[in-house]
């Protein structure tokens, strides 16, 4: 079971390629796919619980969270 946050997240266009972005490079890693898959679900909903995105958020500001959590 991934787990669930308030947010949407499903709803917003370009998360599915963060989700997809964040699985390669875990299987680039060394990851098995299940674990992979399941870590890029979770990574991907914790990023939402924390932007906080609504359906007008540019995917740009969530990979920049993703490569500077400190600044954003």
């Amino acid at each position: 079971m991934i787990d669930r946050t308030e947010v949407p997240v499903d709803d917003i266009g370009g998360t599915g390629d963060i989700v997809t972005g964040l699985v390669t490079g875990l299987l680039c890693a060394g990851l098995p796919t299940a674990t992979a898959a399941l870590a890029a679900a979770r990574l991907a909903r914790l990023l939402a619980a924390h932007c906080r995105p609504d359906p007008s958020t540019p995917v740009s500001r969530l990979i920049a969270v993703l490569l500077h959590p400190v600044y954003v």
